[in-house]
């Protein structure tokens, strides 16, 4: 899959064995740009202060350490999938349907022949490319008859293709609302994402990918299960980038405009409160470093929380929320094979985050690039 991450970016540090020069999708390393906030170069001194080395880039060759954030953009815009590729030249024709609501799949002896909208049927020339998301495509698939069949049954939806992991194995990365600290002065603003620096913390297994990322916020970041909190702040914000526990998305009912039920079960798994504890335990240790004396005040959460395992706890699960980066609902070996098409139905491929078998230790925007970039070989070789 390497080649297809690098066959879909241009970065702004040019291309090299691990970066792509060429591609549709302009990432940018705030390594390349002069006006970065100077809170974010106090967070690359406190974590080398404590011990972490630096990367040039956290997308190349060594991919943990703290370093300067990388971003989509292009000419100081927002540069997503369909900038980048429809924007293009060669982008091809897509016609969008406005005001379309997707009621379904229409299947028929096995076969996919269509997207079932408010009164018509949307049939393609080969086949259907699913690309609703970790929560839509699956649901999108169960009210078509595509799923667990004792789920479907007790909902009145005729079982056309029984595939139990539907909707199982939701994963997503959890982050808490940090470590916030009340700033001595003014805490100028980033001009980019209010994260100009992070750090992913290797993991003791260097064969191992990271469990923690902490980002440093240049702006008040709050919860409202925390509290308010009030500028001048900045917030250190650890994140679990390898979640152990499992979710799931199942249909409230056959109403195709009644929303899904969504249970991410967060924290489910015990080994992910501990590692939680470990990343806020950094953040704070980082955030009471030398480097930033002259930013630090005060520290406003989690204060005494802090100072029992009850405490720690307690405020975890207050302060845990979604980074919303769900993935794995209609996995890649036990809901659609290796060509991303959907077991038992003929005609159907699903391309988005559903498919991911696992939840990347990084933001997951590239894998879903870079798995798109590989359907569309896979598509045109059919």
């Amino acid at each position: 899959m390497g080649s297809y991450f690098k066959r879909a970016e241009t970065f702004s540090g040019g291309a090299s064995a691990w970066r792509g020069g060429s591609g549709p999708l302009h990432v940018l390393s705030l390594a390349d740009v002069a006006d970065r906030t100077p809170l974010a170069s106090a967070f690359m001194a406190a974590s080398q202060e404590r011990g972490f080395p630096m990367t040039a880039d956290i997308g190349g060759e060594v991919t943990t350490g703290v370093g300067w954030n990388q971003l989509s953009i292009k000419k100081h815009t927002r540069d997503d999938a369909a900038s980048a590729y429809l924007g293009r030249p060669d982008g091809g024709q897509v016609d969008v349907l406005l005001g379309a609501e997707v009621h379904g799949l229409a299947i028929e002896r096995g076969r996919c022949l269509g997207v079932r909208l408010s009164g018509r049927v949307v049939r393609p020339d080969i086949e259907v490319l699913l690309c609703a998301g970790a929560i839509d495509s699956p649901r999108l698939l169960m009210l078509s008859g595509v799923g667990p069949a004792d789920d479907l049954r007790s909902r009145g939806i005729p079982v056309l293709a029984e595939l139990p992991d539907v909707g199982c194995h939701l994963q997503d990365h959890l982050l808490l609302a940090g470590a916030a600290y009340k700033a001595r002065r003014e805490v100028p603003r980033s001009h980019y994402n209010h994260a100009d620096a992070l750090l992913y913390v290797p993991h003791s297994n260097p064969e191992a990918s990271p469990d923690h990322l902490v980002m440093c916020l240049s702006l008040p970041f709050v919860q409202p299960t925390v509290g308010p909190l009030a500028p001048p702040a900045y917030v250190l914000v650890p994140c679990l980038m390898q979640p152990r526990s499992r979710g799931s998305v199942r249909l409230a009912s056959s109403d195709p405009r009644a929303p899904p039920l969504i249970d991410p079960n967060y924290l489910s798994e015990p080994a992910d409160l501990r590692i939680l504890v470990e990343g806020m335990t950094l953040a704070r240790d980082i955030g009471a470093a030398t480097a930033f004396a002259e930013w630090r005040a005060k520290e406003v959460y989690p204060g005494s929380d802090w100072a029992s395992a009850s405490g720690r706890h307690g405020f975890i699960r207050r302060a845990a929320n979604s980074f919303h980066h769900p993935v794995g609902t209609c996995r890649i070996g036990a809901v659609v094979d290796q060509t991303l098409r959907v077991r038992g139905v003929a005609g159907l491929r699903i391309v988005d985050a559903s498919v991911l078998p696992g939840i990347p230790a990084a933001m997951t925007n590239a894998a879903v690039t870079a798995a798109a970039e590989k359907a569309s070989d896979l598509v045109l070789a059919r």
